[in-house]
């Protein structure tokens, strides 16, 4: 093999005129172009700041949620209900609430951490209320189709 096989590329940009830009004004302008894109690329975006008190919602969420579980199964009398009842109210709060600890812990993903939690804490507090409806739906479904009859 000969030099003139091997070429580098740094060989490649000085030796032809080909492989450079075509000129200064081309080259002022590419670099003027990628020192806009950097500094649009790097500038901090409104809620783009790290939020400080990013775990206040999913602690608030994943505490709230089995409180306010307890204390609506105890007002509306399910301690003697299936634990299962109780378990798979325990356990849907806390998968709705689960996502918002592995958020990016910026600001502006701090009102999507606040919904979750509110869900949570809603899912649960209606719990009982919720297993009412699902019950008589099934019940009314079961009973149009002919499954169960009178």
């Amino acid at each position: 093999m000969t030099n003139d096989t091997l070429r580098t590329p740094a060989a490649l940009a000085s030796g032809s005129a080909a492989a450079r830009p075509p000129g200064p004004a081309f080259s002022d302008v590419a670099r003027r172009a990628d020192a806009n894109a950097r500094r649009d690329r790097d500038a901090p975006r409104d809620g783009d700041e790290p939020d400080a008190h990013w775990w206040v919602a999913p602690l608030a969420g994943t505490v709230g949620a089995p409180a306010l579980l307890l204390l609506s199964a105890s007002a509306a009398d399910m301690w003697s209900a299936v634990p299962a009842l109780l378990v798979a109210g325990l356990l849907l709060p806390l998968a709705v609430v689960v996502p918002s600890w592995f958020l990016a812990r910026r600001r502006e993903r701090r009102q999507l951490r606040v919904t979750l939690a509110a869900l949570a804490c809603g899912l649960a507090a209606g719990f009982p209320v919720l297993l009412t409806v699902v019950g008589v739906v099934v019940l009314l479904v079961m009973l149009l189709t002919g499954n169960i009859t009178a």
